[in-house]
């Protein structure tokens, strides 16, 4: 059986990593979801990511939880300590008030603007 994958693409775009994912981020996947991003970005010089979730068909608070993992993972693997969302759905941005870890992340409206930031 091929193993199901979360991560559409990664690429660097003017100093940005640019991660889209795409599926479900949720607790039944969370540890599927957090080993691929780990392989992936395993050996890549890594400053500030940008996460484009237009793709992303569901998330639960399981799926804030491996957001957060990623953010922590950053932080210590890597050398910026920003992580920004394109396209982020009503109920991810509640869900990231709600556990009140909005704060963590940068939203922005277009991926220009996010890069512009993010560099």
């Amino acid at each position: 059986m091929d193993k199901i994958h979360y991560i559409k693409d990664i690429e660097l775009y003017k100093g940005v990593t640019i991660v889209r994912l795409y599926g479900a981020v949720t607790f039944d996947n969370l540890k599927e979801v957090q080993d691929e991003y780990r392989s992936k970005m395993k050996g890549r010089a890594v400053k500030n990511v940008l996460f484009d979730i237009k793709d992303i068909t569901g998330v639960d608070s399981a799926g804030v939880a491996a957001l957060i993992d990623l953010f922590r993972y950053m932080k210590t693997h890597q050398t910026g300590d920003k992580i920004g969302f394109i396209n982020a759905s009503d109920k991810l941005r509640d869900l990231m008030k709600i556990s009140k870890t909005e704060t963590l992340f940068y939203y922005y409206q277009s991926e220009d603007e996010a890069i512009k930031a993010l560099k």
